[in-house]
């Protein structure tokens, strides 16, 4: 029958405790107009917003990004050392190569050694005079129809020479003296008969004409063709070519 009474103290003090509480809270309330700060319930809610305080100080991880670009400019600096050591140097080696084909210095020496022979050839032709023309005198030259040998004597370098004898050495009574006429041709030779001639300078180491004649039997179809006896071989009649013909002979020294 004693539990009840304690019970009922027990429940006394609680209230009194609770009323305690109101009357404590009703002071502060007359004290402070908002009632809202009065609550701790918003603590609770502060005590959730450290979470995303933690997130927001993981953000600053950002930071850390600014250190690879300071990384990134070194490969540059490092490609382009190696073109500037490495072209130079290269380069002029070749040159310094390209002196020693001294291939030319050596094909000139030959050359002249095998020049100078070939002038020890050419006064093979042991010849004082050479015949440098004979040509038969044109038809419309030759209106007179004349019969003789009109000759020139002269120098290697062309000019006439003159007092030299010109003959057939098998006609020796018949001669023709170089400058007794006038210039080109300073000599005359006459045919005195039909029979041909081969001239020469008397005395002299030269070369003797072919035949030269008078009569058109005995003179090459191919000079009546370029005298302009004949048109052509075919149409060239000696025996209708009645007539006296004359020639032109130049001799040249060869010295």
């Amino acid at each position: 029958m004693r539990k009840p009474p304690l019970f009922l103290s027990a429940l006394a003090i609680l209230l009194a405790l609770v009323l305690a509480g109101c009357t404590l809270g009703s002071d502060t309330a007359s004290r402070v107009t908002p009632t809202p700060t009065k609550t701790t319930r918003p603590l609770f809610t502060s005590t959730l917003t450290p979470t995303a305080t933690a997130t927001s100080t993981n953000t600053p991880l950002p930071t850390d990004t600014p250190l690879p670009p300071t990384e990134t400019p070194q490969p540059p600096t490092e490609t382009v050392d190696p073109p500037t050591e490495e072209s130079p140097t290269d380069t002029p080696l070749p040159p310094t190569d390209t002196p020693p084909p001294s291939v030319p210095t050596d094909t000139p020496k030959p050359k002249p050694t095998s020049t100078p022979a070939p002038p020890t050839d050419t006064p093979a032709p042991q010849v004082d005079y050479r015949v440098v023309e004979q040509r038969l005198m044109s038809k419309e030259e030759n209106v007179a129809q004349n019969h003789f040998v009109l000759i020139r004597v002269e120098d290697a370098g062309g000019k006439a020479l003159p007092g030299l004898v010109v003959w057939d050495a098998n006609n020796p009574g018949q001669e023709a003296v170089t400058g007794t006429k006038p210039e080109p041709y300073h000599a005359e030779y006459l045919f005195w008969d039909y029979g041909g001639y081969q001239l020469e300078v008397k005395g002299a180491n030269g070369e003797k004409t072919g035949v030269v004649s008078t009569d058109v039997h005995k003179i090459p179809v191919d000079d009546l063709i370029v005298a302009g006896y004949c048109t052509d071989a075919a149409n060239c009649n000696p025996d209708e070519l009645v007539q006296h013909f004359c020639w032109y002979v130049t001799f040249r020294r060869t010295w």
